[in-house]
């Protein structure tokens, strides 16, 4: 692989980087106008996230869920 290569990887590499950051204070946001906690993995099926809603923790990939 070229240098130029490289480089125009890295940058794009860079460019999705603060594109992920992006969306994942976009998440933060609307989370919180809807009333939704913080996400935190699922202790059960390592995948998914859990939500907290309505005094629930529900899991985004199993469904799992549990009152608090």
């Amino acid at each position: 692989m070229k240098t130029a290569d490289r480089a125009d990887l890295r940058e794009e590499v860079e460019r999705q980087e603060e594109r992920i950051d992006e969306l994942e204070e976009t998440i933060k946001q609307l989370a919180s106008e809807a009333g939704v906690g913080p996400m935190t993995q699922c202790f059960r099926c390592d995948h998914g996230r859990l939500v907290m809603q309505d005094g629930f923790l529900e899991c985004t990939k199993c469904g799992y869920r549990t009152g608090l």
